[in-house]
């Protein structure tokens, strides 16, 4: 992120808003690409940060899409059919019937449930049109469906139009161990294995979610990697994955680890004070507009940039510990403890940077009823700063008639 850029949004922009870096988020994709076999696929997960669906769709082989929403958001940027995934674990009939009207054998559909399997299969019976169909094989969870249910739609009887040709699997984010995302990429490729010589099937493609952690934290005084993989470990992965792809086609999902470092949250220190000795900056913002996985009442530090009211970077020459703590009423709004900073004061600025994931979309929004912050996004390849949208009020929402009130 050009610190400029941040520099010219805080003189002229409202506080807080998120800032986004496009170039950034592209040499982050292609970074994972060249470290994969050539013929594994990317897929970008846009729960993540829809804001960036535009510039993955061009990066990346495909998006999930895991609602109704997020179909309107991509089909807005006029991203095709064929670059999407429609996954969910709820699909309702009306809005499922809508995307394959739309979409037809265009798209991939994920089928959680046997109840998700009869819509798919019931429309391409009807239209007789020929949809490919990922089954999601549960991780021990709400999500997707076991290995026994999954074999019974197999060798069930369904449209000759709907073809089962992938497995969908992810069991979660933030893997500590990357020996879990070998366990269980092989064990994906085993029962798809399986299923095509025991049951007949005719698995193609394996949309493998391996859940790469990203370390947002300090530790003992350094940052780790933003990559957080071992040269070691990629070189493993990529020699499973090419011993895979002699069977299968392998896409890897991923979000978290695509968007995180492609992006900030900046907001504005409000106030000050000093109790019982210790020193609070009340913040415009809070854990409803920025949210790192991990953090628990801001015991962790995260990578933050303190600039001056004018847009200069603070010296911090003579730091003082500060605690952090954002504009909702609840003891739980602390961003961040034992902050060191020097002189902090009112209209000083904070940015926090690997905020390009989840913080924009995952947070408590409607809470205390503050305004949604404005997004900006940066493009170096043209050259371009662009608003993506502006400061939102809430207090509309959380009252009778809603937005209409």
């Amino acid at each position: 992120m050009k610190q400029e850029i941040i520099q010219k949004l805080i003189r002229e922009r409202k506080i807080p808003f998120y800032l986004f870096d496009a170039e950034s988020f592209r040499s982050r994709i292609r970074q994972i690409r060249s470290r994969l076999p050539q013929e594994t696929k990317l897929a970008y997960a846009i729960k993540a940060n829809p804001f960036l669906a535009e510039i993955a769709a061009g990066e990346t082989d495909r998006l999930e899409i895991c609602s109704y929403g997020e179909y309107r958001i991509c089909r807005k940027h006029g991203i095709q059919p064929e670059k999407m995934l429609i996954s969910g674990v709820l699909k309702k009939e009306a809005e499922c019937r809508q995307i394959l009207e739309e979409c037809g054998g265009k798209a991939i559909y994920t089928a959680e449930s046997r109840r998700q399997f009869e819509i798919l299969n019931q429309w391409s019976a009807e239209k007789k049109e020929d949809i490919c169909v990922y089954l999601r094989l549960t991780s021990q969870n709400q999500f997707g469906m076991d290995l026994s249910e999954i074999r019974r739609l197999i060798t069930g009887e369904h449209s000759p139009y709907l073809h089962i040709e992938g497995l969908h699997y992810f069991s979660g984010t933030q893997k500590r161990s990357f020996e879990k995302v070998f366990e269980e990429l092989k064990m994906v490729r085993e029962t798809a294995e399986s299923i095509n010589r025991e049951d007949g099937g005719r698995i193609k493609t394996l949309e493998f979610g391996p859940g790469f952690r990203v370390d947002y934290f300090e530790k003992k005084g350094v940052f780790p990697d933003p990559m957080s993989v071992s040269e070691e470990e990629w070189q493993k992965l990529r020699e499973l994955l090419q011993d895979i792809g002699k069977d299968f086609l392998v896409r890897l999902e991923m979000g978290r680890f695509m968007a995180a470092s492609c992006g900030c949250y900046v907001t504005m220190i409000s106030d000050t004070k000093e109790n019982n000795g210790t020193r609070y900056a009340i913040v415009d913002g809070g854990i409803h507009q920025i949210n790192y996985d991990g953090q628990i009442k801001g015991m962790y530090k995260p990578r933050i940039l303190h600039f001056r009211e004018n847009g200069d970077r603070a010296e911090e020459k003579e730091k003082q510990l500060w605690i952090v703590c954002g504009s909702l009423c609840t003891v739980n709004d602390i961003l961040v403890k034992d902050l060191q900073l020097d002189g902090a004061g009112t209209g000083d600025r904070l940015v926090f940077l690997d905020a390009g994931a989840y913080a924009v979309s995952e947070g408590m929004a409607l809470f205390l009823s503050h305004e949604l912050p404005e997004v900006f996004l940066y493009d170096e390849e043209s050259g371009r700063l662009r608003q993506l949208r502006k400061q939102v009020e809430t207090w509309q929402l959380n009252t009778e008639g809603g937005s209409n009130g």
